[in-house]
């Protein structure tokens, strides 16, 4: 199974910054790889494009602009007019977790033990998110939690899955999945 997380916010370094995080997970819910895809609109007042990161294989996704990475973390990128995307992998821990449960016929089983079992499947994806931020509301200063909107994929065979249904989310047929 593979899920994955999607962030979106802007950078301290940059004004228009957007980051989608993907995560390949094992059947448990553990993080196998992080995967992050950025997004930084052009600054037409500057020579070069700043940004922060602690991604590693950085690597321009739809252009030729080449970077400078500054020993603080700080990337800078050549501007030539055009908006940057780029991917890298990250080691950071997420803001999250996802935790997977498996039921057979309306009884919690694992996944290993559920290979090969026919009947009655129950995938639940449970989150927990463990980003929290503290801000003033009307004079007095709270903690809550910062926002992030799930999306979780799963490719199921039809020739082993059939009858599927889903509860807070989309089914769609893709080939034989």
């Amino acid at each position: 199974a593979e899920s994955s997380a999607e962030k979106e916010y802007s950078s301290t370094m940059t004004k228009d910054k957007e980051e989608s995080v993907y995560v390949k997970a094992d059947a448990s819910g553990r993080t196998r790889e992080i995967t992050v895809e950025t997004s930084l609109k052009v600054d037409p007042d500057s020579d070069v494009i700043e940004d922060i990161s602690s991604l590693s294989d950085i690597r321009n996704t739809k252009g030729d602009e080449e970077y400078t990475a500054q020993p603080d973390g700080t990337l800078l990128w050549e501007n030539h007019g055009e908006d940057i995307s780029y991917k890298g992998t990250s080691e950071s821990g997420l803001p999250l977790d996802v935790s997977i449960s498996y039921f057979l016929d309306d009884k919690a089983i694992t996944p290993e033990e559920l290979a090969g079992k026919s009947g009655k499947v129950t995938i639940r994806f449970d989150y927990t998110n463990n980003q929290k931020k503290t801000v003033t509301i009307n004079g007095k200063k709270q903690t809550v939690a910062v926002p992030f909107t799930m999306i979780t994929g799963m490719m199921l065979p039809t020739d082993v899955f059939s009858n599927v249904e889903v509860t807070n989310g989309k089914l769609t047929k893709v080939g034989d999945n």
